[in-house]
């Protein structure tokens, strides 16, 4: 019974120790990092490896010697991006790819590898005062299927057309727990449930909450980080040559997108309103509260 109870436990801590080192891996240590931690408190692998040593022990007890302890450490993340010191690893630095010291991008994939290679595309360098003047708040309401938008995903700035404009939606955007923040995204409040699979009702939901996502087949256990009630626009966003739908946020609304010749508005069309042209591939930058809603995006060539 002692040994049946061993090893469920052992089984449990390393469960537990992997959920904590991916934990590590994609959400990087944030705001952990100005507290000072004792890693010896923290470190499932360390009990879980006590817990082999005691099992091993008991194994060869009647043993005149007992044998060494070979120590087996699963690999809990592949295809990452990293320094490159490892199989199935590509070296990049992401030290630029971090907000709030929370890594955006970890892994070798299509989304994350064509968000990297976005040229001439921080908010920051061509919105600084995106927050301030509200423009996703004003065009809102002014965008019909087909717009083309300039949006915002995490750092960067990229082209989105709108496919539907929700007038009033209950929405949370949910941080997933074993994915980086360029997978954070907005989910109707109808679509989330308990880790247990009861629904839950809308005043429940909170920052904190943490909760399964049920938009597709898979379920992904995720964080509440924020919630909205109000007009949302679900869109197509172009990440260089990776496409992704997603429901967006008057806030993530950086304004009407132009194309390398100027072109605004619906997909497709020729016309800018203001007549202005943008050089080829670049972003012209606003002047006046007027001027942000047409800003360009540079395209991936």
């Amino acid at each position: 019974e002692t040994v049946e109870t061993l090893l469920a436990l052992r089984n449990f801590i390393r469960e537990v120790a992997r959920r904590d080192e991916v934990n590590k891996a994609v959400k990087g240590p944030g705001d952990k990092s100005k507290v000072e931690l004792k890693p010896e408190l923290h470190d499932f692998g360390v009990l879980a490896a006590d817990v082999d040593v005691c099992l091993h022990d008991y194994r060869y007890r009647e043993s005149k010697e007992i044998p060494k302890l070979k120590s087996r450490k699963g690999k809990v993340l592949t295809n990452t991006l990293s320094k490159g010191v490892r199989k199935n690893c590509v070296g990049r630095d992401l030290n630029k790819f971090m907000i709030d010291n929370k890594p955006v991008v970890v892994f070798n994939s299509s989304l994350e590898n064509n968000y990297m290679s976005l040229r001439n595309a921080d908010v920051e360098k061509h919105y600084p005062l995106a927050d301030k003047h509200k423009v996703g708040k004003a065009l809102i309401g002014k965008l019909t299927i087909g717009d083309m938008l300039a949006c915002r995903l995490e750092q960067k700035c990229v082209k989105a057309e709108v496919l539907e404009v929700v007038p009033q939606m209950k929405a949370a955007y949910i941080s997933f727990e074993d994915y980086p923040s360029v997978y954070d995204e907005y989910q109707p409040f109808d679509l989330l449930r308990l880790p247990s699979g009861d629904e839950i009702t809308h005043d429940d939901i909170k920052p904190g909450l943490v909760v399964l996502d049920f938009s597709n087949t898979n379920e992904y256990r995720a964080v509440v980080q924020s919630t909205i009630d109000g007009p949302m626009v679900r869109v197509k966003l172009i990440v260089s040559q990776h496409t992704l739908t997603r429901l967006v946020s008057p806030a993530m609304i950086l304004g009407r997108y132009m194309g390398r010749w100027g072109s605004s508005g619906k997909k497709g069309s020729s016309d800018d309103s203001d007549g202005k042209k943008a050089a080829p591939g670049g972003i012209v930058s606003p002047s006046t509260t007027s001027d942000i809603s047409d800003i360009a995006v540079e395209e991936e060539s």
